[in-house]
């Protein structure tokens, strides 16, 4: 992009990333006219977790509408290997066969005491802001579904994953550290389907690194610095860097089915470790390393008010511009049989392919009807959370 060129011409180092020259261009073709920041009012506060809503019940209960809706953002790092059964939807509960109060208590609890600690402890500061590319530590798991994406698209990036990583640095006023979260796209897949414990992931150990870095010997979670490694648009980013070949015989996947002889089961990615425990601290490291590089670097401070926006929006029923002379309208969402295979980072059930045939459709539409009425009856007779 020639505009982007003439900022690094222009400013050096010191230039704006490719692909935040590409979002602000893209707002600009938008119809927008100013960098400047809109005036909002209220107070924006970050929750890092997986579970969606009920926090905010529970900290209006505390705070009234200090935090609600309009300013609470559940931000979640999407690891696979977190305790189950704590929503509401039959989907998100199948594998930890229903409603789990236990794990929902503990969760909200946690949360309710995090915001308790980080409101005790608000003071003045100063936030300063610097970003920078991550390379070798993510692929795109589905090469061949990217390649659909139209070619002049495609021109606009220079991988087929982002690997911008934004980060924000917190001090006080004396310029001490006191906190830092930074943003960047990877799946938190590193520990794999085989596992059965607990794990925070890739993510949550380079947190864990950066706060033992900046702490010192005190115990994990008790030190005043607060490092929050979270999600972005992590998509098909795998931390499986090796990429998926068949386990019965070593050999690459199908590229287009990620099956081997027709199952996909067999079809697995693999991280640059080992195991998945080295794997995991490997992706973790590379995480920590790239994010003490840009605190540690990071002077661009930020001034001004904190925006936020919230909406409620229905996507079932959106119009969607197509071309020029035709629209669409978006409907109720179905799950295809393509979700149901899963991908190589973790294969789905009964074989399914993310390239099949009428009787997957018809199987699928069974095992749907059959699970649904299963953990129908489940839900009537466990889940009755007091929070929602």
């Amino acid at each position: 992009m020639e505009c982007h060129s003439e900022f690094v011409e222009a400013l050096g180092n010191n230039a704006l990333s490719y692909r935040t020259v590409v979002r602000w261009v893209g707002k600009f073709q938008q119809g927008r006219v100013s960098t400047s920041d809109k005036q909002r009012s209220g107070r924006p506060l970050i929750v890092r977790t997986d579970l969606a809503r009920a926090a905010v019940k529970a900290l209006k209960g505390i705070y009234g509408n200090l935090y609600s809706e309009k300013n609470v953002c559940i931000s979640s790092t999407h690891t696979h290997a977190g305790p189950g059964g704590f929503l509401q939807y039959a989907l998100y509960i199948v594998t930890s066969q229903g409603f789990i109060r236990q794990t929902f208590d503990s969760i909200i609890e946690g949360i309710v005491k995090s915001v308790k600690m980080a409101h005790q402890n608000m003071q003045p500061g100063y936030i300063f802001w610097n970003e920078g590319d991550l390379f070798n530590a993510s692929i795109n798991r589905s090469p061949t579904s990217y390649l659909n994406n139209p070619p002049e698209e495609r021109e606009n990036y220079k991988t087929n994953v982002d690997t911008n990583m934004l980060l924000l640095k917190f001090t006080d006023l004396n310029r001490k550290p006191i906190g830092m979260i930074n943003w960047f796209a990877v799946h938190c897949t590193s520990m794999n389907n085989t596992n059965k414990l607990i794990s925070s992931d890739n993510k949550g150990y380079a947190s864990v690194l950066f706060e033992q870095k900046m702490n010192g010997k005190v115990p994990i979670g008790k030190g005043p610095f607060v490092a929050a490694f979270a999600q972005a648009n992590e998509g098909d980013v795998s931390p499986n860097t090796k990429g998926a070949r068949c386990i019965d015989t070593g050999l690459p996947c199908d590229v287009n089915t990620s099956t081997c002889n027709g199952q996909n089961e067999k079809c697995i990615a693999f991280g640059p470790g080992k195991d998945m425990f080295e794997s995991t601290e490997i992706i973790a490291r590379k995480q920590f390393e790239k994010a003490v590089e840009l605190f540690e670097s990071a002077n661009s401070p930020i001034s001004g008010p904190i925006g936020f926006a919230h909406q409620f929006i229905d996507m079932s029923n959106q119009t969607v511009r197509l071309n020029k002379t035709a629209n669409a309208t978006t409907c109720k969402p179905a799950m295809g049989y393509s979700f149901a295979a899963g991908t190589t980072d973790g294969p789905g059930g009964f074989d399914f392919k993310q390239v099949g045939f009428f009787i997957q459709k018809c199987l699928f539409v069974l095992v749907s009807i059959y699970q649904i009425i299963r953990f129908a009856l489940l839900m009537k007779m466990f889940y009755s959370p007091s929070y929602l």
